[in-house]
């Protein structure tokens, strides 16, 4: 779905590796990873903290805020 959605916004596949993916799921991050996108951040919700983030660059477990405090 990630490649499909970064196609239809007319993104070479070259350039996929400059795209930031905010998951909140194991799954999710697994995805943003299989897409080609280069960075992936994690973004726990109460049901997923246990998930493993392991594919995700940043988890950012207080949420939103942490992202923009300090990756953007």
């Amino acid at each position: 779905m990630y490649s499909i959605a970064l196609h239809h916004l007319n993104l070479e596949p070259k350039d996929f590796d400059k795209v930031i993916g905010l998951e909140d799921s194991e799954s999710g991050t697994i995805a943003i990873r299989s897409a080609g996108i280069g960075f992936c951040v994690a973004v726990p919700f109460a049901k997923s903290i246990g998930h493993n983030f392991e594919a995700a660059s940043f988890v950012a477990c207080f949420g939103l805020p942490e992202v923009i405090l300090k990756i953007l």
